[in-house]
């Protein structure tokens, strides 16, 4: 009976402890609250608009205006600050004719250059009641009568056009249409290739303005590292397959992840061309301590960048929200990840437990008699004649 209760005695208080420790998977304590509070977080972005008038009341109607139609926006918010003209300004708008150069001469005394500002300018000599100058300049025409309807042009203008508020909100609904919904892979730049198909050059003249593209990729360089190189693909017919094209696309000339544009070159009997479309926990997965930490620092950045769009720091809040994406995606294809993808906790069970089955079966049986022989009865009943 000794032996029977020490073999039960060191099954139980070292066999099982040391199965259960060797068969554990280490798994790194990911902020699951965090994660799930994303879906109800509000998420804002504040901008700063500057209305520039001739006096207070006039400047007082076009800020009632343009909150009276950003009210029901939880998107964007304006942070409206009115200031008046000063006198030379305002004598110098009045004597340039071209707007152009009413806006060089706004530009002299506000900086038009910063961003997430704009700015609402009023001014007389206007041929219609408002004029969209610029990225970050919209002039509306003075008067008593032509300012109420001004400013409701004005207040329609900004939510429709430079704010474009009904695009900020389609951009994190979950109904995303398909062009939102393609993914481009992570990387800290881009290398752009832009490719013209040319399939009749001897009846199509088609001339590209290279410098004009160049300027606008420069001007996107604030959101990521673009390189851009272009091609001429002449003869090239594919009547409409992608794969012909995409055969001879410049893909692999970049160690970055490459986006390729393609302009095709309609022949005249073709055009116009048509196209036709046709609880969030991973137990499964073990998460090691370099996964741990992409997650977590995925978690803070887009944190972090909700905080910044709030205070209206677009530019840092998108610098944060692509740490973020980068994080995240480091995270996804860490390759330590596939090497315990098939291997959950209840999977110890499966496959330790035909090797434990057979010497737990005589010492279950072994269990009433030690009971019986710790309770001090007799075991084996004695035999009568």
């Amino acid at each position: 009976m000794w032996a029977s209760a020490s073999f039960v005695g060191v099954l139980i208080v070292i066999g099982l402890p040391l199965w259960w420790k060797t068969t554990e998977v280490y798994r790194v304590s990911l902020p699951y609250d965090k994660i799930s509070s994303f879906d109800t977080l509000s998420h804002s972005i504040t901008t700063e608009l500057t209305v520039l008038a001739n006096d207070e009341a006039t400047a007082a109607e076009i800020i009632r205006q343009i909150e009276y139609a950003f009210k029901d926006s939880d998107v964007t918010k304006l942070k409206i600050t009115k200031s008046l003209i000063s006198k030379q300004l305002l004598s110098t708008l009045d004597a340039v004719a071209d707007e152009h150069e009413a806006v060089e001469e706004v530009g002299a005394v506000y900086d038009l250059t910063k961003h997430n500002t704009f700015y609402v300018v009023q001014r007389k000599p206007l041929f219609q009641d408002t004029w969209l100058a610029g990225d970050r300049i919209i002039f509306i025409l003075s008067g008593l009568i032509s300012i109420l309807t001004a400013s409701n042009t004005v207040a329609e203008a900004l939510k429709h056009v430079v704010y474009q508020t009904s695009v900020v909100e389609g951009a994190r609904s979950e109904a995303a249409d398909a062009a939102r919904q393609t993914r481009f892979p992570p990387g800290a730049g881009y290398h752009i290739v832009l490719s013209v198909a040319h399939p009749r050059p001897d009846a199509l003249k088609v001339e590209l303005d290279a410098d004009y593209i160049g300027s606008f990729v420069d001007e996107l360089s604030v959101l990521h590292n673009f390189t851009l190189k272009s091609q001429w693909l002449h003869l090239l017919d594919f009547d409409f397959q992608a794969k012909e094209l995409e055969e001879r696309t410049a893909t692999h000339v970049s160690e970055l992840p490459t986006i390729n544009l393609a302009l095709y070159a309609v022949p005249c009997e073709r055009a116009p061309l048509v196209i036709y479309d046709s609880d969030g926990e991973i137990s499964n997965i073990v998460i090691n301590d370099e996964v741990g930490a992409s997650i977590n620092s995925a978690v803070e950045s887009i944190q972090r960048a909700s905080e910044l769009m709030a205070r209206g720091d677009l530019l840092q809040a998108y610098n944060m929200s692509q740490s973020a994406f980068l994080a995240a995606e480091t995270a996804f294809m860490e390759p330590s990840l596939l090497a315990l993808l098939y291997f959950p906790d209840d999977q110890k069970y499966a496959i330790y437990i035909p090797l434990f089955l057979p010497i737990m079966f005589p010492v279950v049986l072994s269990l009433k008699n030690l009971l019986l022989w710790f309770r001090g009865k007799p075991i084996h009943k004695e035999k009568t004649e």
